[in-house]
């Protein structure tokens, strides 16, 4: 199965954040990067995470999307 491009699914704010996030940026970094609150970055991860949770599992089936039926 082919792997879902997280740049096609999310808005670039979202993926940075989810990037820094993984390589361990902490809060403050992130929305210095971001130009966003601090109190902002915790809610945009988990949006962020729901997204990529959700593009993963195909609720009819459970299984995972085929992102090369897109038009």
């Amino acid at each position: 199965m082919d792997e879902i491009d997280l740049a096609d699914l999310l808005p670039r704010p979202y993926l940075l954040a989810l990037q820094l996030d993984a390589l361990g940026a902490n809060s403050v970094l992130i929305a210095n990067c971001l130009g966003i609150e601090v109190e902002s970055v915790d809610p945009m991860l988990r949006v962020a995470q729901q997204k990529v949770a959700d593009a993963h599992i195909d609720r009819p089936t459970g299984t995972r999307p085929d992102t090369n039926d897109r038009e």
